[in-house]
């Protein structure tokens, strides 16, 4: 949490020495697309006979921008990704075939980027609130698992891609984004796990989530400063 906060800080202080020295503009966002979520455990990566399942979902969000300059600037985003996750047992003495993780993250999070001519690149930390998680035998009735996950986690995001088309008040840009819980999802595996596995020591759970973006930005308008003294104003396009 403390690198978190230091991260948060240090951001906070570049951004504000940049806007003092060049032209801030806003813009607002909507994205979304096709994700992957994964369960990230030493245990479960290691046990032969419980494999991860590549899991499609998907994932939603809209943004406020800060711009500093044609290159740099924050934006503050919120949304809600489906973590799914599945599992298949092949221990010959079993009570299911698969089994499923699920629950909904709400994420609130702060991004740096840096943009130029053909594409982007972005990093920064977020929070993801864990809702509704469950669990799910042979596609059968979920059952609640909200005593074994904690209610939220800190992560970090870490994306890249491209312009594809628009002019300087709209643009639609496509990437990829990945974000890796520092903090754990989970303190063990073990409710995950079959009942006759048997592990050395239990071992946290992380989440690794990997998302194709699609996004639409809008330009609102800019800060300038008409003259020496004069306030600055906001002027729309």
């Amino acid at each position: 949490m403390h690198t978190i906060r230091r991260f948060v800080l240090l951001t906070g202080l570049l951004f504000t020495t940049v806007a003092t020295q060049a032209q801030t503009w806003f813009e607002v966002g909507i994205k979304g697309g096709p994700a992957t979520t994964l369960l990230m455990n030493g245990n479960l990566f290691d046990d032969v006979a419980y494999n991860h399942r590549l899991t499609p979902t998907y994932f939603a969000a809209g943004k406020i921008g800060i711009n500093f300059g044609p290159h740099n600037g924050i934006a503050f985003h919120g949304g809600m990704t489906k973590m799914r996750q599945q599992f298949e047992n092949f221990y010959e003495v079993r009570s299911f075939d698969e089994r499923s993780i699920e629950g909904n993250l709400y994420d609130i999070g702060m991004l740096y980027h840096r943009t130029k001519e053909s594409g982007y690149f972005e990093v920064g930390p977020r929070i993801s609130l864990v809702k509704n998680p469950s669990l799910r035998n042979d596609g059968g009735t979920p059952i609640d698992i909200s005593n074994n996950v904690y209610d939220s986690y800190f992560a970090m995001d870490l994306g890249f891609g491209a312009f594809l088309i628009g002019n300087d008040q709209l643009t639609l840009m496509t990437g990829f984004r990945f974000s890796y819980g520092i903090a754990p999802f989970a303190e063990t595996e073990s409710f995950i796990a079959p009942e006759n596995a048997v592990y050395a020591s239990d071992k946290s759970v992380h989440v690794l989530t990997a998302m194709f973006c699609l996004e639409l930005n809008y330009s609102l308008g800019y800060l300038v400063k008409r003259g020496c003294g004069q306030r600055t104003a906001l002027i729309s396009f």
